[in-house]
């Protein structure tokens, strides 16, 4: 890669470390990067379920360790921030705690 380029990559990714996810988490949740930090700092950067450190667990976030917002897809309001695994457990039960509940007993019987 030509030294021109290695900037310009360099140059887009602090831009979008800077800008791209406080416009990304604005629109989708209506929250800047600064509530999500204070979130990450009351949770000890620990996902509010599993409670594993952000470090500890693989998503796609832009420095490889980040926790995804959870909301309610009804309401739209932002509960906290989950590992993707915990996120992508209870969005496949439609976040809804009936069925949480029955999982939790299924889960108990064995």
């Amino acid at each position: 890669m030509t030294d021109r380029k290695e900037k310009q990559k360099a140059y887009h990714k602090e831009w979008w470390s800077k800008h791209g996810r406080d416009r990304n988490l604005q629109k989708r949740y209506g929250i800047g990067i600064e509530k999500y930090q204070t979130m990450y700092e009351q949770q000890e950067g620990k996902c509010a379920i599993c409670e594993k450190h952000s470090t500890a667990v693989f998503t796609k976030g832009s420095e490889g360790f980040e926790l995804c917002v959870d909301h309610c897809h009804h309401t739209g309001k932002v509960r906290g921030l989950l590992c993707e695994n915990c996120n992508t457990g209870i969005g496949k039960l439609n976040d809804d705690p009936s069925m949480l509940r029955k999982a939790i007993t299924y889960l108990e019987k064995v």
